[in-house]
């Protein structure tokens, strides 16, 4: 990061507070929270499977910030195709964008920190208005709530799919870790362009699901205490497939008027992942 980023400060995670400008932050529950106690990566991100120490970082600009990273994650060859996808994020109190990721690359990586440094309100987002604390992803200093019927403050937009997952026969071979084994569902598609197993793929690398369909239309029927989808449009995938032509079709919610249908798993679908 140092190639790119203006470095003024580096701490442990035995000396997180060092690296931050104040002892204590204001979640978004509203409750008090002590910098110190966030040395640990299942600390910023409370479903990751790896654990490991986190960093603290203050940049030439003030902002400081609180970086994790998944140490058993493996990196990309040279030559490897970069594969990247959108998230929508808060650009001002009422604004939401567009902002291309690569899942590919800084699937391992995610970080929280305090845009503006000394001046407040040191807090988390309240109330779905972003304040000077955010996140990369989902890392962050607040417990998430339940996931439960489109419960707050569980939901990761992630606007489309660009991710793809080999489900041709000869993908099936090897062991059961493999892609083909934990996405292609029931009835694989056959083809090496399936962007349903991707649309799964995206949300289990960002440590969240994707959700059944009865459960995106839950989610749909309270989208406007979301200002993240309250607008959005189009198909959105589901995990389960569509039973009339399963090996081509993924279940999908259109979120344009609610309808219940289907999404070719051969075209790019919206994606909503859900927190566990």
């Amino acid at each position: 990061l140092q190639k790119y980023l203006k470095i003024t400060k580096r701490c442990d995670a035995d000396h997180l507070a060092e690296c931050w400008t104040t002892s204590t932050i204001t979640g978004t529950d509203g409750a008090t929270y002590n910098i110190a106690d966030f040395k640990t990566r299942k600390k910023l991100l409370k479903n990751s499977a790896t654990d490991g120490n986190n960093v603290g970082l203050i940049l030439a600009d003030g902002a400081s910030m609180i970086l994790t990273y998944n140490p058993s994650a493996q990196g990309i060859d040279i030559g490897d195709k970069v594969l990247a996808s959108n998230k929508y994020l808060p650009i001002s109190s009422s604004k939401y964008k567009d902002f291309p990721y690569t899942t590919s690359v800084t699937g391992a990586i995610d970080f929280v920190m305090d845009v503006n440094g000394k001046k407040g309100p040191n807090m988390e987002t309240v109330s779905k208005r972003p304040r000077d604390i955010r996140s990369f992803r989902l890392a962050g200093f607040t417990k998430k709530l339940p996931c439960e019927n489109g419960s707050k403050g569980c939901i990761a937009y992630v606007h489309y799919s660009y991710t793809r997952v080999d489900c041709s026969t000869t993908a099936a071979s090897g062991d059961e870790t493999t892609d083909y084994a934990k996405y292609c569902g029931p009835t694989p598609s056959g083809r090496s362009d399936d962007y349903w197993a991707g649309a799964k793929k995206v949300c289990n690398e960002a440590g969240m699901y994707l959700p059944e369909r009865t459960e995106l239309k839950q989610i749909w029927n309270v989208r406007s205490e979301y200002p993240e989808i309250t607008s959005a449009t189009g198909d959105f995938y589901a995990s389960d497939e569509y039973q009339n032509n399963p090996q081509s079709e993924g279940k999908a919610v259109n979120f344009g008027n609610g309808g219940l249908g289907s999404h070719s798993k051969f075209h790019q679908g919206n994606v909503l992942c859900v927190g566990n």
